[in-house]
């Protein structure tokens, strides 16, 4: 790849871009533009734009102009010893290379900084004849109500299955929107749960300030937002399956890492996904 002259078509790309919405800018000064990169002419254009750098884009771009509130959350923490006995009943505790596990005859458990929870059975009994995609999400729920958990909190968000093994990956959802990052993941086959992961977020108020719907600061849209992909190299080649806002809350708003951080607050942001599995988040 002649990365000299991708880096120049780049260049131009993003003085097109800039320079259409100085015009507009200017040509409506004063006034509220962001309507205007949301019409029609102006997404054809970002999609010609993206589509040369090998970015397809397999959904509706929204066109809305949005608000949204921040929200006040905190990581759902666990008492170790206590989570162990939930899932494991008896149990011995083991150390191994720095870290504690929990563990019965066919059961394993660690619980990492005290906010991710990683499960692993390793029975070989077959509970299940076959499986199917709404079955798995039946037996997720069966788990999850069963170890003490809500089953009324999240939403799947990913789903794959090859060679009769399920992965099911859902998020934490406040009011119909997506709270990252937040997860649970589970690896599922015949056998039942072979694998589970949880790290979790639990929201605890939103921003009074931003209740106020005409107080609210306007969400860059999305088509402006896409531009911002022309230069993140390792997004060409992908294809985008679907754009929505979040709740986001990223390492870098907290202090130190989630292993340190125990609540904050989010900021919106567009979450970008793509057909491989691969997901963005756009502030």
């Amino acid at each position: 790849m002649d990365w000299s002259k991708a880096k120049t078509v780049l260049i131009i790309a993003f003085i097109v871009t800039n320079l259409l919405l100085a015009y507009v800018v200017f040509i409506h000064k004063g006034e509220d533009t962001s309507y205007l990169t949301v019409q029609e002419g102006f997404i054809e254009d970002v999609k010609k734009l993206l589509a040369k750098k090998d970015i397809q884009v397999d959904c509706e771009i929204p066109k809305d102009i949005s608000t949204m509130s921040k929200i006040s959350i905190e990581y759902e923490v666990y008492e170790p010893e206590k989570i162990a006995k939930r899932f494991l009943g008896n149990y011995k505790k083991i150390e191994k290379d720095k870290d504690i596990y929990y563990q019965n005859e066919k059961e394993t458990l660690r619980v990492v900084s005290n906010k991710k929870i990683v499960y692993e059975n390793k029975s070989n009994n077959l509970s299940f004849y076959k499986l199917n995609k709404e079955l798995t999400q039946s037996i997720v729920k069966d788990f999850l109500k069963n170890k003490g958990f809500n089953t009324d909190d999240f939403k799947l968000s990913n789903y794959k299955e090859k060679n009769g093994k399920y992965i099911l990956e859902y998020t934490k959802v406040y009011k119909g929107i997506l709270v990252e990052k937040s997860y649970m993941t589970f690896q599922i086959d015949k056998t039942g749960i072979k694998k589970f992961e949880r790290f979790w977020i639990n929201v605890t108020g939103e921003n009074k300030e931003n209740l106020n719907l005409e107080t609210r600061p306007i969400i860059e849209p999305a088509p402006e937002v896409l531009l911002r992909l022309l230069s993140q190299k390792d997004l060409y080649g992908k294809t985008i399956t679907d754009i929505r806002l979040c709740y986001y809350f990223p390492e870098k708003h907290s202090i130190g890492d989630w292993k340190s951080t125990v609540k904050g607050q989010t900021v919106p942001a567009w979450r970008i996904k793509f057909k491989d599995g691969t997901v963005v988040f756009l502030e």
